[in-house]
């Protein structure tokens, strides 16, 4: 079982990187091109809408950055409060990347 301290650098290295890649995956300039394509080619409103909602995007990456963090840390996969846990730290996570990409287009 991984320490209280464990998880709070986990989480709070979890949220980080979940509100910076899902900023770069909705918003940044850098992969509008790759946006748009995607756009063109599957015809769909609702993928690009899917990729520049950052509550969306913000979940799915959450969820990826969650299960690599447990991989790299090391901890047990099989330990009764995983799933909890995983749970737990991939959903407030995603809010709170919500919240930040909230206050950032205010402050824009």
């Amino acid at each position: 079982m991984p320490s209280a301290f464990e998880l709070l650098v986990t989480a709070i290295a979890v949220v980080g990187v979940s509100a910076r890649l899902t900023r770069l995956i909705g918003a940044d300039t850098i992969t509008a091109p790759m946006r748009a394509a995607l756009t063109r080619w599957t015809k769909s409103t609702k993928l690009s809408d899917f990729l520049v909602c950052p509550w969306c995007t913000g979940f799915w990456v959450s969820v990826l950055i969650t299960y690599a963090a447990w991989l790299v840390n090391g901890w047990p996969f099989a330990h009764h409060h995983f799933a909890a846990l995983a749970i737990s730290l991939a959903l407030s996570s995603s809010y709170a990347v919500g919240l930040l990409a909230e206050f950032e287009d205010e402050g824009a």
